[in-house]
């Protein structure tokens, strides 16, 4: 089968494609450091040709909400017109636990866009919500950092191993079409605080997180909100304390 990865350059996206190949698959990447441009659409004819299916784990590093929004809008549409020409029988699209319920903010509002542009196409799909990931807690912290404190709201989360994330998607994308959403959660419910402070704490960081139930989480406000999977689809496996313990030996 051949399988395409648009971003199979990232931290998830090649991750899926190694288990792609392990399992015998002709997956390649799609990304515009190999010469496909998900905005202007060069390349991805070329990409998709013959693909049966294609998983976008697609995650610009954009801090402009409207640009990201922007982005997602123009890379999704050409993303579908490539695989409508190609004969795609199945898209899944990388989302984020939250998107439906956290549209204030510009990153969730962005990742809503992308699945609504899937939705909206002929192709069959599948769109897999997952938690956010154990990788990213210290990119959180240290960005809400305020006069030496890191002030984060209290939000109760289920963060999961990427490794966990990618072997779902993986798992998803050799699966018929569910058109529909499947949430990937992590194993336990704990709160962004709580891991943040962790995480710093590993990194011998000396920073202190403040809890602060105004400070905004990517971008906005969450109020009593939780990103919190209350049926999901996939529990993955990893605990925070154990992928702790394997990141700071291998750090």
């Amino acid at each position: 089968m051949k399988i395409v990865v648009a971003g199979g350059t990232g931290l998830i996206g090649s991750a899926v494609l190694k288990i792609l190949v392990e399992r015998g698959h002709d997956a390649i990447a799609a990304a515009r450091s190999i010469g496909v441009d998900m905005i202007t659409g060069k390349g991805l004819s070329e990409a998709l040709a013959g693909a049966d299916v294609v998983i976008d784990t697609l995650n610009p590093e954009l801090d402009d909400p409207a640009a990201k929004l922007a982005f997602f809008e123009h890379a999704g549409r050409r993303l579908v017109e490539a695989a409508e020409r190609s004969g795609v029988r199945h898209r899944v699209v990388l989302s984020a636990l939250g998107a439906d319920r956290l549209s204030l903010s510009g990153f969730f509002l962005a990742k809503l866009m992308q699945e609504n542009v899937l939705r909206t196409s002929q192709i069959p799909y599948t769109i897999v919500r997952s938690a956010p990931f154990y990788e990213t807690l210290y990119g959180i912290a240290t960005e809400a950092e305020d006069g030496g404190r890191i002030r984060l709201p209290p939000i109760p989360m289920q963060p999961a191993a990427s490794a966990d994330v990618a072997l779902a998607l993986a798992d998803v994308a050799l699966a018929g079409p569910a058109n529909g959403i499947k949430e990937v959660a992590g194993p336990e419910q704990m709160r962004l605080t709580d891991l943040a402070q962790e995480v710093l704490a590993a990194c011998e960081d000396p920073r202190w997180v403040v809890p602060d139930a105004h400070a905004p989480y990517f971008g906005t406000e969450v109020g009593s909100e939780k990103l919190i999977s209350e049926n999901p689809w996939r529990v993955t496996d990893t605990r925070f304390s154990d992928w702790l313990r394997s990141f700071l030996a291998t750090a």
